[in-house]
């Protein structure tokens, strides 16, 4: 059976190889420029609202300060996944100089929280836009608060950045690393499937 095949090989060679050629000119660019990957950054938040009056009636003062922070610190992180934030971000950037096209930040922020503490990650390909967006987001998260949530309206929320943001480089996908070499190895199939 091996025979069999290694001679129907040396006789189709030239089928079975061109498939594989094909592709190899069509992906050579990529094979030379592999593609880029991206940067990323998280920025931990917190946030409360101050108290409008001083008048305490509940045993425990600082029980509901707290869980209204807690409260707010979740809000914020749902907004943050929103695109009303995204679009926020982007007219934030657009004042400081920075157009960038409506909607392309609905991808670039993930948020979370726990308890207290909000985590905005944001990954984007450009670490100098990058940096801008951070600056933007914080901002927004700050500034713009009490439009969005109603009972903010008069009284908004303090939003404290806890650190800065430090950028790091994230590697593109393994998908798009080894493409070329997996659409090379089709087109070989393919060729043995024709020369068959």
């Amino acid at each position: 059976e091996l025979k069999n095949l290694w001679k129907m090989c040396r006789r189709r060679w030239w089928l079975i190889l061109i498939p594989p050629a094909i592709v190899l000119g069509l992906t050579y660019p990529a094979l030379l420029n592999p593609p880029g990957g991206a940067f990323t950054t998280t920025i931990h938040i917190t946030a409360a609202q101050p108290l409008a009056g001083s008048e305490e009636t509940y045993e425990d003062a600082s029980y509901f300060p707290w869980l209204a922070a807690e409260q707010l610190i979740d809000a914020l992180t749902m907004w943050a996944r929103t695109s009303t934030f995204a679009e926020e971000v982007r007219l934030a950037m657009a004042g400081e100089g920075i157009d960038l096209p409506p909607r392309a930040l609905l991808g670039a922020f993930a948020a979370d929280n726990s308890q207290m503490v909000m985590r905005l990650i944001i990954t984007w390909p450009d670490a100098a836009e990058l940096e801008a967006i951070a600056r933007a987001a914080v901002g927004v998260l700050k500034n713009r608060n009490e439009t969005y949530f109603p009972p903010l309206v008069g009284n908004p929320a303090e939003v404290i950045g806890l650190d800065e943001p430090v950028l790091s480089p994230v590697a593109p996908p393994l998908l798009t690393r080894y493409r070329p070499l997996v659409q090379i190895a089709l087109a070989l199939a393919v060729g043995l499937g024709l020369a068959a």
